[in-house]
C-alpha cells in the first residue's frame, strides 16, 4: 500500500503513513491530523504565507465538496487546487430510471430481495 500524507494544522507538521488508517492522532500535540489528497503537493510548514493560503483553499473546497453532495449547490463548480470538476445535472434531466434507481433499490432491500428487475 502507498503511503498518504497527514498535517496536524495545529502545530504545522506533516507525517506519512499508510492509506488505510483513518483519524491519525498528532505524534506532537495529540490532536487529529488531515489526510491530504495524494495528487496535491503541501507546502512546507516553515513558508507560513504558502502554507496558510494553501490549507484555506484545500479546506473551502472540501466543505464545497460536502454541500454540494448534501445538494446545497444546484451549479455546476471547478476546484482548482483539486483539479476537479463537478457538473450540477438536475433530477428533470435525468431518466426516469436513474430517479428512481435509489428508490427501488431501497425498496428491494427492505423486502429482502437482492436483484431488482
Amino acid at each position: 500500500m502507498s503511503n498518504r500524507t497527514f498535517a496536524c494544522l495545529h502545530c504545522r507538521k506533516l507525517q506519512r503513513k499508510p492509506a488505510v488508517t483513518h483519524g491519525i492522532p498528532c505524534p506532537h500535540c495529540g490532536r487529529e491530523c488531515i489526510c491530504v489528497h495524494w495528487k496535491l503537493h503541501v507546502p512546507a510548514p516553515r513558508k507560513k504565507r504558502k502554507w496558510d493560503k494553501f490549507w484555506q483553499q484545500y479546506l473551502l473546497e472540501l466543505r464545497l465538496i460536502e454541500q454540494f453532495r448534501a445538494g446545497l449547490i444546484r451549479h455546476s463548480m471547478y476546484l482548482p487546487l483539486l483539479n476537479q470538476f463537478w457538473p450540477y445535472v438536475p433530477k428533470e434531466a435525468l431518466r426516469k430510471s436513474e430517479r428512481n434507481s435509489d428508490r427501488q433499490w431501497r425498496r428491494a432491500k427492505l423486502a429482502g430481495r437482492r436483484t431488482l428487475s
